[in-house]
């Protein structure tokens, strides 16, 4: 009951941001507030797909996987709907969890704007890095907020009391409130992933500190490609972008979901064509038929409910290959958790789409799997341009 409601609630907020996002294409009002909702449902998504991570940490059953991410795009996408009166985030390229640390920085920010001064809280949010050896560095993600004069000074022995969870002499139990809590997750996320944490009070402003020590590219730098779920996962600083022209088919049972799809991939991929499916049962039965020696990439759904019966993404996945689909296979999903995501390579999927992630994030996923599966189809004739300002 708890997964079918985590997947519904995911699913709900995906079209509810998709419902935002076209109305902002032909509203010519004030944008940012929209924006900011928008920012918030996405960040909902995000943190329902921790859902599953805190049930291995707690099974203490978690294993960090390392993907080399911009450390940039990680910054902005937890900036993002927060006024911070400071961000400034490197540039480089890191191979670190993303999920340990976007719940560890989750809970740090939530908790700086919740519990800092209520008149000016002055949160600011950086990531640097500094050297330690050839090819690796320490990876520093910092929160700083002014204290509120309401809540206890940070003493060492308060902090390990909010860490372990421990009442002092004047408490008969722990209060069950979301930073206690939190701030224990974030130790115990910590522990399991080799991440150094730290908070502290000086005068009247709060710092939390995450530290990593990880391998680092500089921007610009090339980056290594996975060969297993195992491996450091590449994602270009800037990325690829796709050649024009291409033809697209996506398939999804949310009407929000094609809508906004089509809108996205008309924005950003210039294509030739794009054609939604899933608006009824038969034309999933029709999907691969009409897809085939047609399209150049292919978008679906995982779970497409009807009333005739619910089907899934990933079984069309497999008809695709047997019927020798040369082009790129997506899977758009609000399951992504790690499980999930080998589960769709593992049918033949080439990319894995998020459905937080915005219409860029998923343009810069989905040319940066086209490119790879070009290369290892040896196909010059279809190379991919590359610009720093869009697609051409």
């Amino acid at each position: 009951a708890d997964s079918v409601l985590n997947h519904s609630l995911k699913n709900r907020m995906a079209d509810a941001a998709g419902e935002v996002e076209l109305f902002l294409d032909t509203y010519d009002g004030p944008h940012q507030v929209l924006l900011e909702c928008v920012s918030s449902l996405r960040r909902g998504m995000q943190l329902c797909q921790h859902r599953q991570a805190y049930v291995d940490l707690a099974a203490g059953q978690y294993a960090p996987r390392l993907t080399l991410s911009s450390l940039h795009d990680f910054g902005l996408s937890l900036a993002s709907g927060r006024k911070l009166v400071k961000k400034e985030f490197s540039r480089a390229s890191a191979a670190f969890d993303p999920i340990a640390c976007e719940m560890i920085l989750e809970n740090a920010l939530s908790n700086a704007f919740k519990h800092g001064c209520l008149d000016r809280p002055d949160v600011s949010f950086t990531i640097s890095t500094a050297g330690v050896d050839e090819g690796s560095c320490r990876v520093q993600f910092t929160v700083t907020n002014r204290v509120s004069p309401a809540r206890p000074p940070l003493t060492d022995e308060y902090i390990r009391r909010l860490v372990t969870r421990s009442p002092c002499r004047s408490e008969s139990r722990v209060p069950v409130s979301s930073d206690h809590l939190g701030l224990s997750h974030c130790f115990m996320i910590a522990r399991v992933c080799g991440i150094t944490l730290s908070l502290n009070q000086h005068a009247d402003v709060v710092t939390f500190v995450a530290e990593v020590i990880a391998e680092v590219r500089a921007e610009g730098q090339t980056l290594p490609s996975a060969e297993s779920a195992n491996e450091v996962v590449a994602i270009e600083q800037d990325g690829p972008v796709l050649p024009v022209g291409l033809c697209f088919h996506f398939l999804d049972d949310s009407a929000v979901a094609r809508r906004l799809v089509v809108s996205q991939l008309m924005r950003f991929a210039a294509p030739v064509s794009v054609k939604a499916f899933g608006e009824s049962h038969f034309e999933v039965e029709e999907f691969v038929s009409a897809s085939i020696n047609v399209a150049d990439i292919v978008i679906m759904d995982e779970n497409l409910v009807y009333a005739s019966g619910t089907y899934l993404g990933s079984d069309l996945l497999v008809q695709f290959v047997e019927q020798g689909f040369r082009g790129l296979l997506c899977t758009r999903s609000a399951n992504c958790s790690a499980e999930d995501v080998d589960k769709y390579h593992s049918k033949g999927a080439h990319c894995v789409l998020m459905k937080d992630m915005s219409g860029w994030e998923m343009m810069k996923s989905i040319a940066h799997s086209y490119r790879k599966l070009l290369q290892e189809q040896c196909a010059p004739s279809r190379r991919l341009m590359f610009s720093r300002q869009g697609i051409i």
